[in-house]
């Protein structure tokens, strides 16, 4: 099945491979606070585990934490005792997973497509916005994708070697690693082969697959730490780990509801800048087809059948998230390549590749644009100048893709687009997002309050902006209020006490306390919405403030009112 490979005349390819790797994976990982709601509940729990010496159960907010598996957060606890909890330490198993996903998608790549087109694949998916946004986040999604195409890989070599050899037990070692991770997301890359072989009607195949051997292997690696939870907590962690993060996500009761076409809204702009290959790769797939030889229709119906399995599988439940499409990409970066690649050889693809590249110039022009309004409207007190440079580099990336286009061709111009996005998103970790005044008011917040507060004191939160980055932050257990009248009795409670919540409804529970509500701390909150840089309504919603029972508090230096009683509005 696996293409004779084309070989690289230098190494420079995988030079360009590697440095856009580390700017879009590693550069200015610690220089960006934890994302919420999800970045700082995975982190705190860590953390805790470390704290508490229980590396069974995961706790957050002193509660015990059923909603994941557990290999993550193992994942995370050498990079957290060694550097301790920080944003670096959180986010680096993510990281190298995507470093592994890039160099495993390559390794597919080679296999199916040979080796010009996998590299220009992997290029892809190390630029692609979904991709890279989720490999820089210390989450499961990007972890559970690396097992996944260790497992697909494992059943490819299978399949070319005859069944012989240990890879299909590997693969499904994979699986359970996979399912120990993320759970049930494990059987997508058994379901995205059993569907190949089905269409390519290849009932030996299956047998390759030696299922019941492995399938004891992946239940073997994957079961103990739930076979634990059980005995130790019983129904409570049957209630979420099953009955919440499966029936209830499936069902849509647990999480955002969405119509069965949701993600085909979702994933052109997840594969931005590189949708326009995609969707043209199926076009010169519809074309040429019949030209093809037998490795390589198979090849591409493989890659195909992966990007439709896993659309289709999480369009199938009611409760959807865009971040669960990530496994659908790699298949989208080869797809993307194999196009590019045809593009310097056939005619019909180079044709094609030019409306995808010039669509690609105008999208990255769009994004200069909007990122210069962006800074424009929300430029604040700790922005810097050079900040003002990632719209520049975008437009100067379309401007270089389209000479190269013109001069060189497909190959070269599209390692252009790679180098420009890499550049904007290092640019961005380490000079913009850690600058837009109000884009995290919650860390900050938290952090003043770790600074003042006791282990005694008592801290809340009330509003419907997320706050597990508090308890991160803070280093305290958050209290979660349910009405100003809630906060008005939770401030007015012996002992000293922090809140944070809205500016208006502070200024709200000040009426119902007087002279026990006073400011700490202010923070602005951004919204980045298409509405807000270019309409009338300013970016800014209603400040998040931290306050406080007791006067006396050392506050941020940059907040405008600094321990000061909320007055009742007139």
């Amino acid at each position: 099945m696996a293409l004779p490979p084309t070989k690289a005349h230098s190494g420079i390819p995988g030079l360009v491979l590697v440095g856009v790797c580390l700017a879009t994976l590693f550069v200015g990982l610690g220089q960006v606070r934890l994302w919420e709601p999800d970045e700082p509940r995975f982190a705190e729990a860590t953390r805790q585990m470390l704290e508490r010496g229980d590396l069974l159960t995961p706790w957050f907010n002193e509660q015990p934490r059923f909603e994941k598996p557990i290999l993550f957060y193992w994942l995370q606890l050498p990079f957290v005792a060694a550097l301790g909890p920080t944003e670096v330490a959180v986010r680096l198993p993510a990281a190298l997973a995507g470093l592994g996903c890039v160099l495993l998608t390559y390794l597919i790549g080679v296999r199916l497509l040979g080796e010009r087109a996998a590299w220009l694949g992997a290029l892809v998916l190390a630029t692609l916005f979904r991709f890279a946004t989720y490999a820089r986040q210390g989450l499961t999604d990007v972890p559970a994708l690396l097992f996944e195409l260790v497992a697909l890989h494992g059943f490819l070599r299978s399949h070319q070697n005859g069944g012989v050899g240990r890879a299909s037990l590997l693969a499904w070692a994979a699986i359970g690693l996979a399912g120990a991770t993320k759970g049930p997301v494990a059987a997508i890359p058994i379901a995205i082969w059993v569907a190949f072989l089905v269409l390519a009607r290849d009932w030996r195949g299956l047998r390759h697959m030696r299922i019941v051997a492995g399938a004891l292997v992946a239940v073997a690696i994957a079961a103990p730490w739930y076979i634990y939870m059980i005995a130790t907590h019983g129904q409570a962690f049957l209630d979420v780990a099953l009955g919440s993060e499966v029936v209830s996500r499936v069902g849509g009761a647990l999480g955002p509801r969405r119509g069965a076409l949701y993600y085909f809204n979702v994933w052109p702009v997840d594969m931005l800048p590189w949708t326009p290959f995609f969707l043209l790769a199926l076009v010169f797939l519809a074309f040429a087809r019949g030209q093809l030889d037998s490795l390589q229709r198979r090849a591409v119906v493989l890659l195909v059948a992966w990007f439709v399995v896993v659309i289709g599988a999480f369009s199938l439940s009611a409760g959807k998230l865009p971040h669960y499409l990530l496994p659908a990409y790699p298949a989208g970066a080869l797809l993307s390549g194999w196009l590019i690649d045809r593009a310097s050889t056939d005619g019909v693809a180079r044709r094609l590749w030019w409306v995808g590249a010039m669509l690609v110039v105008i999208t990255l022009t769009a994004a200069a644009v909007l990122v210069w309004a962006l800074l424009l409207r929300s430029t604040g007190p700790t922005m810097a100048p050079a900040a003002f440079v990632l719209p520049l580099l975008l437009a100067t990336g379309a401007m270089v893709t389209a000479a190269l286009a013109l001069r060189r061709g497909p190959v070269a111009a599209s390692t252009a687009i790679a180098v420009t996005v890499a550049c904007a998103v290092a640019h961005a970790s380490l000079v913009v997002i850690p600058r837009l005044e109000g884009l995290q008011p919650i860390p900050p917040l938290g952090e003043v309050i770790e600074s003042a507060a006791t282990p005694h004191d008592l801290v809340g939160h009330y509003g419907t902006y997320g706050a597990p980055g508090l308890v991160f932050y803070s280093r305290h257990r958050v209290n979660a209020l349910a009405s100003q009248d809630e906060v008005a009795r939770f401030l007015g409670a012996p002992g000293r006490a922090f809140c944070v919540l809205p500016g208006r409804d502070a200024e709200a529970v000040a009426t119902l306390a007087p002279g026990a509500v006073h400011e700490i701390a202010r923070r602005p909150k951004l919204v980045v919405r298409f509405n807000r840089l270019f309409g009338q309504r300013p970016p800014y919603d209603d400040p998040l403030v931290l306050v406080s029972n007791r006067p006396g508090h050392e506050a941020d230096g940059r907040s405008p009112a600094r321990n000061r009683p909320l007055e009742t509005p007139k």
